[in-house]
């Protein structure tokens, strides 16, 4: 148990927005030997946000073994799993946590989040206009509302207005406003990109607004300044990035690249001449074009059709990468896989 003192004072930090300060009195009452569902949702999200799903993932088990019908941390243990790149298992939690709490609207912003990551642009609206039903004041469900369906060539003035009432400099609104207006009014994204910069936003908001303020002014001829805003976006983006590839022990990109290819490499190549894919298998039709071609439009006409699935942009290969790719063993597994283990991998594909 925790005792009334300590909760008091976490939530106290908690309700002046100090989240690393409640996450240090969290971990301390852990170790203290306090067990309690909201220490390990506060120590689970550290360990979210520094990328340990593995910590995350144990201690989101314990508070759901403390507190199984709470629909919060539930819900946060979907958002782990969406940012480790479990979609599938992810949206099974947000059900989970809707199904304990009906009304509850994070559950649908995150399954939003996690059906844009799987590059379904319309389940996400669907499910960001459920979760803004359900909470109209949660700005972000308007703002990624208007941003999905900007990705659907529908009109996004009336989603990101409704969150620019509730945060005048909400990037994501911003940006689809803007991007929404390259065509027909350059000038104006510039003139909007420009307030959205002058704001305090995130770096990773800051580089997205640099890159797409490089476009507007592109269209309007304005060649130094499109330059400045690229080169700055890029600068920023190495800067922002540099910590992941400097990181000690890992390795760097060619490093990955090359150590999988020394590792086909050593197979023998009758290995991959034998048919293991169960029968049955659909094909796929590659569909390709140059921007503004209308690759777009004649993807989503063929996606209306039955047993048809448009996968663009989609992470379909993600359970087969971690099986495979993470370690020099992943290689000689994938040459010796058997059909049942093959049809499961087809299966998550």
């Amino acid at each position: 148990m925790l005792d009334k003192a300590t909760r008091a004072t976490i939530e106290a930090a908690l309700g002046k927005r100090e989240i690393d300060r409640a996450v240090r009195l969290a971990a301390a009452a852990l170790a203290a030997g306090a067990r309690d569902p909201m220490l390990f949702n506060l120590v689970a999200w550290r360990a979210e946000e520094a990328g340990d799903f593995a910590a995350a993932h144990h201690a989101l088990g314990e508070a759901m073994a403390l507190a199984p019908q709470d629909a919060t941390i539930v819900c946060a243990a979907g958002r782990a799993l969406r940012k480790e790149g479990r979609i599938g298992a992810a949206l099974a939690m947000f059900d989970r946590a809707s199904a304990i709490e009906p009304g509850f609207a994070v559950p649908w912003l995150e399954r939003g989040f996690a059906l844009d990551a799987a590059g379904d642009a319309a389940g996400a609206l669907e499910n960001y206009q459920r979760a803004a039903g359900l909470d109209p004041a949660m700005g972000p469900a308007w703002a990624r509302a208007a941003a999905a369906a900007l990705r659907l060539g529908q009109p996004v003035a009336a989603f990101a207005a409704r969150a620019l009432a509730i945060d005048l400099n909400d990037a994501t609104a911003t940006m689809a406003l803007a991007r929404s207006e390259l065509g027909s009014d350059p000038a104006r994204s510039v003139v909007r990109l420009r307030g959205l910069l002058a704001a305090r936003i995130g770096v990773e908001d800051r580089i997205a607004a640099l890159t797409l303020l490089g476009d507007a002014l592109d269209r309007l001829d304005a060649t130094a300044e499109t330059f400045v805003a690229y080169t700055t976006a890029k600068s920023g983006f190495a800067q922002f990035y540099a910590p992941r590839f400097s990181a000690q022990g890992e390795p760097s990109q060619r490093e990955f690249i090359d150590g999988i290819a020394s590792a086909v490499e050593a197979v023998d190549p009758a290995a991959w001449r034998t048919r293991v894919a169960p029968p049955g298998r659909r094909g796929h039709l590659f569909l390709l074009g140059y921007p503004r071609s209308g690759t777009t439009l004649v993807e989503n006409i063929l996606a209306s059709a039955p047993e048809v699935e448009a996968l663009e942009e989609r992470q379909t290969l993600v359970d087969a990468d971690r099986a495979f790719l993470l370690d020099r063993g992943g290689i000689v597994r994938l040459a010796a896989i058997d059909t049942a283990s093959a049809a499961s991998f087809g299966d998550l594909y």
